[in-house]
């Protein structure tokens, strides 16, 4: 039998093992994994595929890079997803791609799925667990390769008309639509993942300020009390959180408020990404019509922006503390210990014994420096607002906010990492072998959970607070729990029981 796993990295990298029947033994056939890199050629950035012998992969690079140039990078993303899958599979079994048959597609299923019905003689067994819409979207993006290949007679382009009864006109009518074979049945309830409760949010913020530093609290708090995405918050720069004073239109109050600008820059990596944005090619695309309309707006409590800043001051300065090392010529430091307490530990002279702090040593700052002046340093967009009134500039550099602790910005692994250890920690269910819920995402939909729950939003309002393009798209954060559900019920029941005693 054959058996088809992922490494539990999570990187990608496929393993496929012939097990012996009798013994269940495992040896190993063919270690799979296609790379992506990327390359910039007079300012514009290409990504090539490798394959697992490190080979350029011709096909996909002029699919990637020449045939997205109008699309959003979220798409150029996907696609660029979609064929490391593709390859891998290819890989996997020693297939053609221009020789793919109704088997081989079956097949291809199951390893999108992640897994393969009992009794196969493969058997694929991976980290994760894709639905049938997700199947479906993938399939597509293949069908939009093979055409790009003029790829002749692909099975995976068998069409299927099908016919159905629908009421028109006063009467049944037969319609033919047509269906592509190899498509998935697709349920049209749309699941989206659970939401932090704000109990839960609580055990969170409670573990963090026990286990954590100031940026982790940053990040959590924009995600829940912002509502933003986590590409959202790893892409943001410190000239995008502002704050200035508004005029309460019911109280006629003045208040100091903050907000939080999302927009793409030239430098962005795909996990730094605004969804629904627009990518500049370059950097004449920022005085753009287009560009400036596309920047997403969100208020945020002026304490999380007074935190953030505070995060900046202390984080983004080369002679920022770190806590004591045994070896004073490392900087070998989890960022997990890395704890702040910006009065306590650094304005307090009289610091406490088991607080021990020193400067970074020389070759670590030197490093740092290096790494916040080359990768953190990026774009300022908005040249007007950033002028005072004499002309001068505000910000004369801008950088990303939040920062390893080498200077460079926070990738999305190392955050996943974080974010999972700090549920766990909170004692939050979390997927343990199979990926199925978006953990950052949960953040977002408590927010929106807590905007309808709490402050009885309409969902055109909660469209509004999550820029969401329509109403119907802001629908689908709602998927109350047990727990909602149990209440409503309770809820109901009194009043039904408090109207019958009156009747």
């Amino acid at each position: 039998m054959i058996l088809i796993e992922e490494a539990d990295t999570r990187q990608n990298i496929y393993y496929k093992y012939l097990v012996d029947k009798d013994s269940r033994e495992k040896t190993l056939l063919k270690t799979v994994e296609i790379t992506c890199e990327t390359s910039t050629r007079q300012k514009v950035e290409y990504s090539i595929l490798y394959d697992s012998n490190m080979n350029p992969i011709k096909d996909a690079f002029r699919f990637i890079n020449y045939n997205f140039l109008d699309c959003s990078p979220n798409t150029k993303y996907q696609a660029i997803t979609a064929l490391r899958i593709l390859y891998s599979f290819l890989e996997l079994f020693d297939l053609d791609l221009r020789e793919l048959t109704d088997d081989n597609i079956n097949l291809l299923k199951c390893f999108l799925r992640g897994y393969s019905p009992r009794g196969n003689l493969v058997t694929v067994n991976l980290n994760t667990d894709r639905s049938n819409s997700t199947i479906n979207t993938y399939l597509a993006m293949f069908r939009r390769y093979t055409g790009f290949l003029n790829i002749e007679n692909c099975n995976l382009h068998k069409i299927s008309p099908i016919t159905t009864k629908t009421f028109m006109y006063g009467a049944d009518i037969l319609v033919e639509k047509n269906t592509y074979v190899h498509n998935e049945r697709v349920n049209e309830s749309k699941t989206v993942p659970m939401y932090i409760s704000i109990d839960e949010y609580k055990k969170v913020l409670a573990v963090i300020a026990k286990d954590y530093t100031i940026r982790e609290e940053c990040i959590v708090k924009l995600m829940y009390e912002g509502g933003l995405r986590i590409g959202e918050v790893l892409g943001l720069t410190i000239e995008d959180v502002q704050s200035g004073f508004y005029k309460n239109q019911d109280t006629k109050e003045t208040k100091k408020i903050a907000f939080v600008y999302t927009r793409n820059r030239v430098t962005d990596k795909d996990y730094q990404l605004a969804k629904n944005l627009e990518k500049p090619k370059n950097r004449r695309a920022y005085i753009t019509k287009t560009y400036k309309q596309g920047t997403g707006k969100t208020s945020i409590d002026i304490s999380l922006y007074d935190k953030i800043m505070e995060y900046v001051d202390i984080f983004h300065n080369p002679n920022s503390y770190i806590k004591n090392n045994e070896d004073e010529d490392e900087f070998e430091v989890e960022d997990s210990i890395l704890e702040y307490d910006f009065f306590n530990e650094i304005l307090n002279p009289e610091i406490k014994e088991e607080y021990k702090i020193k400067k970074k040593n020389d070759k670590s700052l030197e490093l740092f420096k290096q790494n916040l002046g080359k990768y953190a340093k990026t774009d300022i967009v908005d040249k007007k607002a950033n002028t005072d009134k004499n002309g001068f500039p505000i910000l004369e550099n801008n950088s990303y906010i939040f920062i390893n602790k080498v200077g460079k910005p926070l990738n999305i692994i190392s955050w996943n990492k974080i974010i999972r250890e700090i549920l766990e920690k909170s004692g939050l269910d979390v997927d343990k072998n199979k990926r199925e819920h978006n953990l950052n995402h949960r953040f977002r939909h408590g927010h929106a959970m807590f905007l309808v729950k709490v402050l009885k939003y309409t969902s055109q309002q909660v469209a509004d607070r999550l820029r969401q393009k329509s109403s119907k798209s802001a629908e689908k954060y709602f998927r109350p729990t047990d727990d909602d559900r149990a209440t409503a019920h309770d809820g109901f029941s009194k009043s039904l029981e408090d109207a019958l005693k009156e009747l």
